[in-house]
């Protein structure tokens, strides 16, 4: 038995170094898989420095998966799909004060979201200056002003009927209010905020808080969510907990836009995210030709 154990976890040693070359997340899987082989050898020999060796390569292992799954668009991307609509699924049901509570209550995935976004900006070189390399300082104006033009994107598609441009079989509205939620995730993750935090305290606020008379209502509503946000950071030299209360409320009043609308900001959400890692003005050497994106 001690044999088989043995020779079984070194043959898994073997193929988990070679799926790593050209499988990496099957090679930190079968390494898991190596792990617990050799535990129960550690254990049924009583050679126990084995177990606790493996208790460290166990440990790089699944690292190793959350770094591999976190570089992977279309991983991500589904992430991002399956966490928004579990999330906006919650606000089509919303008829009082008691409703809006029990749908924010359990709000839990968004960190997941804002490091998605952040790490992947962060990536593309959106956070430095792409001519000298430079680390950027949050620049607050920037940042929500960026959130604001997307928004206004949104209103132009609402206003011309619009598909997207990029995404041509969604429409406008749909994949600008998508783009505002990854700058906001994207914004978070500089921040560093916690946006599960006192999630369920939004929903203190009456019904009304979240549900405007139509469209343009609610979509000023989030406009003045972004205004507090950068007001509060401004004047409280970033230190105010109102400006990541005002993101997150911003946040959830765009999933409730979505389900007013009756459309599918999630997907649109995930595609636009896929195609902003392949879009040829999102790369850095074309950010440096004529017309490029400095930010």
């Amino acid at each position: 038995m001690l044999g088989l154990l043995e020779w079984s976890a070194f043959g898994a040693s073997l193929l988990s170094a070679w799926l790593y070359g050209s499988r990496p997340v099957w090679g930190a899987i079968v390494g898991i898989i190596c792990c617990g082989l050799f535990f129960a050898f550690g254990l049924a020999s009583g050679i126990y420095a084995a177990v606790v060796a493996n208790i460290i390569f166990l440990v790089v292992h699944i690292r190793n998966i959350r770094k591999l799954n976190m570089s992977d668009p279309a991983h991500n991307a589904e992430k991002i799909r399956r966490i928004l609509a579990n999330y906006s699924s919650k606000f089509g049901g919303i008829r009082s004060l008691a409703d809006t509570r029990a749908a924010l209550a359990p709000m839990k995935g968004l960190n997941a979201l804002r490091d998605i976004c952040h790490e992947d900006a962060v990536a593309a070189g959106w956070w430095k200056n792409i001519k000298t390399g430079e680390v950027l300082p949050f620049h607050a104006g920037q940042k929500f002003n960026l959130v604001h033009s997307e928004l206004s994107e949104a209103l132009e598609a609402d206003r011309k009927k619009l598909r997207d441009d990029k995404l041509p079989h969604r429409s406008g509205v749909e994949v600008e209010l998508g783009d505002a939620l990854i700058r906001l995730f994207d914004t978070a993750g500089k921040l560093g905020y916690d946006l599960e935090e006192d999630f369920h305290s939004l929903a203190t606020h009456p019904l009304e808080f979240f549900t405007g008379a139509d469209f343009h209502d609610q979509l000023a509503a989030i406009h003045a969510d972004i205004n507090v946000a950068w007001a509060s950071y401004t004047l409280n030299a970033g230190n105010s907990p109102d400006t990541r209360f005002a993101m997150q409320t911003a946040i959830a009043r765009i999933l409730n836009l979505g389900e007013f609308l009756d459309i599918d900001i999630p997907g649109a959400t995930a595609e636009k995210y896929a195609f902003n890692r392949v879009r040829p003005d999102h790369k850095i050497e074309n950010r440096l030709g004529i017309n490029g994106k400095d930010y």
